[in-house]
């Protein structure tokens, strides 16, 4: 499921990041996929800065709450 966001660099801080409007597919997929989604959705706009833990991408909420994505690789080409 393809989401579109658009991001910026709100300061000099090279710590701190914001996400403005997001965008994902009318497409329905399996309840699962569709229920993570809506929780990223609703969790995107209170993402305040991030950092790395080895290759892996770590956003943090202003509450503090961590959402991790780990490094899969390449995306295969269909």
């Amino acid at each position: 499921m393809p989401l579109l966001l658009w991001a910026s660099l709100p300061t000099n801080r090279v710590d701190q990041i914001k996400f403005g409007p997001a965008g994902a597919t009318m497409m329905m997929g399996p309840e699962k996929e569709m229920e993570a989604e809506h929780n990223y959705l609703q969790i995107l706009p209170r993402i305040v800065s991030f950092h790395f833990v080895d290759s892996n991408l770590v956003l943090v909420t202003n509450n503090g709450q961590e959402i991790a994505f780990k490094e899969l690789g390449p995306v295969k080409q269909q």
